[in-house]
């Protein structure tokens, strides 16, 4: 009789230390729903660059994005510092 106990408790703590793994698993799932073509990774194609002329006007359109106009240079006027 006291083995009988024995084998349940030990079957029953057993139970606790099964390797079952969900973790992740919705993301996993998720992720793998959201992939368009989960081969495009395999796929080689050749990088085309931009030849010079193209470059040159894009980095010319870039810099003067960036750089104030006449108009936002005069309208800012002279710094003032209060103390």
């Amino acid at each position: 009789m006291r083995s009988a106990w024995l084998v349940v408790v030990l079957t029953i703590g057993s139970a606790g230390c099964a390797p079952v793994s969900t973790f992740g698993q919705a993301t996993r799932v998720a992720l793998r729903a959201q992939t368009i073509d989960p081969e495009a990774g395999s796929k080689k194609t050749p990088d085309e660059g931009l030849n010079p002329e193209e470059a040159a006007i894009v980095s010319e359109s870039y810099r003067r994005s960036l750089s104030p106009s006449r108009t936002e240079r005069a309208a800012r006027g002279t710094p003032v510092v209060i103390m």
